[in-house]
This record gives structure tokens, C-alpha cells and sequence, in this order.
């Protein structure tokens, strides 16, 4: 006997940072780790904003 799955709402968070630094380039190459730019940045940065969205999918109804 085959049961229709019901499908849950998804939920998603996306974050948008925006970093003010004291250098125009920090001289990170472009195929750096996001963890190597973050240690960069650390000492440059003058200020950070962050926008968060939240976005659901909604779930389906059974028919």
C-alpha cells in the first residue's frame, strides 16, 4: 500500500552582511576561503550591517 508523503512547509533564512572597511583592497585573491577573508577583515572593519529575510514555502494539501 503506497501512502502519499505530505509535503511540510520549508523555511529558509538568507542573510545579506555588508562590512565597511578602512582599505579599499585587502588584497585577498579571489579563490581565498571565506575563512581567510574573514581573518582579513577582522582588522579593517569600520562597521557591519545585517539584513535577514525569512521565506517559507507552503505546504501542500491533500487532494
Amino acid at each position: 500500500m503506497h501512502v502519499p508523503r505530505v509535503r511540510r512547509p520549508a523555511r529558509h533564512r538568507y542573510f545579506i552582511v555588508v562590512h565597511a572597511l578602512d582599505v579599499e583592497s585587502i588584497g585577498v585573491p579571489a579563490d581565498a576561503t571565506p575563512a581567510y577573508l574573514g581573518f582579513t577583515m577582522a582588522g579593517h572593519t569600520l562597521g557591519r550591517a545585517v539584513l535577514t529575510a525569512n521565506a517559507e514555502t507552503p505546504a501542500e494539501t491533500p487532494a
